[in-house]
């Protein structure tokens, strides 16, 4: 989808435009979570913490890391990496 202006309203709100509701599924009432990165805004949806602790144990078990103590580095890495694999349609490399 080409690149679309939309403005930021009085109160804050934007409106996601309609064919990218509808291409990720988005329906009224979802709950999306939002990040600054760097000068960009992101917008993702709430993630389950379930689902988190899935990819995790999946990802541990995948390269055999052991039970132990991570850093917080390690965390946020697993964790993209099980975002990225489950949205990998929608990186560009």
């Amino acid at each position: 989808m080409p690149e679309k202006l939309i403005k930021l309203s009085e109160k804050g709100e934007i409106v996601i435009p309609k064919e990218l509701r509808e291409e990720l599924d988005l329906r009224s009432g979802a709950e999306l979570s939002i990040q600054r990165e760097n000068n960009h805004l992101r917008i993702d949806r709430a993630k389950d913490p379930m689902e988190i602790l899935n990819a995790f144990l999946t990802l541990r078990e995948k390269y055999g890391i052991k039970p132990q103590k991570l850093t917080i580095e390690e965390l946020k890495r697993y964790r993209e990496e099980a975002y990225e694999a489950r949205y990998k349609k929608w990186f560009k490399k």
